[in-house]
């Protein structure tokens, strides 16, 4: 990996702001050989101080990187696939922040994309970068499905990481060849409007519309203020319909203009209820009919949806 020594933009940066300079950090590194019980200028050992600052750039690089970038270039160029995206065994090494010693592993990420993905080269990126800090196993996982999860909005996401941790086998316990197993981040979304309610909305609506068509009589004064309120409510229900919907379907904008033109109509309606009369009804019975069939084909393109991108559960093995 390049080494990267200038801050960006979202990396991790000193909390207070005060970061040591190199001269600083040699000479804490002479510090701890002199506490060891050794003596740090002799000739073994001289040179030891800068090159473990150096060592430490390179092991904690992550701290100068933005792991989000690494996700900012994606493909919607997919044809259509929509099946897990997994990459198996990243080889990664990071350090323990309570003892900083090395935790030595593999890491394996899925992810079910929504429109588009990213390089798999990324997804190896992505883990050195939080590798490259100082890090607890539970913690790393859980900032590698986050980010994921925020960057791609993908339907799920699963990430599992098994390592040794050396804080427990060269000290401690010692009981070597332990691995710690852990999968702790799965994030999924559900992430769309339940279609029953759609089909309960538009079987009233075609019911409405057979009525006024069967006994037109029926429409006084006071249905018509009915009818007003329910192409208000109606119209209002189909913006935040729109709205909750904008990551699941396309053309989104003709379910605003439809909820718009209603909220326009009821009020239109409300303002003149005698200016319709027999053709106002007509009028009424022809659009409900066909705003019901509307709702109920939009049920079932959410239905089709929650089942074909319905999460799969990921157990540890």
């Amino acid at each position: 990996m390049a080494k990267i020594t200038k801050p960006v933009k979202n990396a991790v940066r000193n909390c207070h702001g005060n970061k040591p300079s190199r001269g600083e950090a040699e000479a804490a590194v002479r510090t701890l050989l002199r506490w060891a019980g050794d003596e740090p200028d002799r000739q073994g050992l001289a040179g030891t101080p800068a090159r473990v600052v150096r060592a430490y750039e390179e092991w904690f690089s992550g701290y100068t990187q933005d792991p989000r970038e690494y996700l900012s270039r994606t493909f919607d160029e997919v044809a259509g696939y929509d099946e897990i995206v997994a990459l198996r065994d990243i080889p990664f090494e990071s350090h323990c922040e309570h003892h900083l010693a090395p935790i030595i592993g593999k890491a394996h990420i899925g992810y079910l994309p929504r429109r588009r993905v990213v390089g798999i080269s990324k997804l190896a990126r992505l883990v050195d970068v939080y590798a490259k800090r100082l890090q607890i196993q539970e913690k790393m996982t859980a900032e590698i499905a986050n980010c994921l999860d925020k960057v791609l909005n993908p339907f799920g996401v699963a990430v599992v990481i098994e390592a040794t941790h050396h804080c427990m086998t060269t000290r401690g316990v010692h009981k070597p060849g332990g691995i710690f197993n852990l999968i702790a981040a799965v994030r999924g979304r559900g992430g769309v409007q339940p279609w029953w309610a759609l089909v309960l909305e538009g079987i009233v609506s075609i019911a409405a519309g057979v009525i006024t068509f069967i006994v037109p009589g029926l429409t006084t004064l006071t249905l018509v203020y009915v009818i007003a309120a329910w192409a208000i409510i109606t119209g209002v229900l189909e913006i935040v319909a729109a709205v909750r919907l904008r990551r699941e379907l396309t053309g989104e904008w003709r379910l605003v203009l439809s909820g718009v033109l209603s909220i326009v109509f009821g009020v239109v309606v409300m303002l003149a209820p005698g200016a319709g009369a027999l053709a106002m009804v007509l009028l009424i019975g022809a659009y409900s009919i066909v705003f019901g069939a509307l709702l109920l084909a939009l049920a079932h393109r959410l239905r089709r949806a929650s089942a074909e991108h319905r999460v799969p559960i990921v157990r540890a093995a």
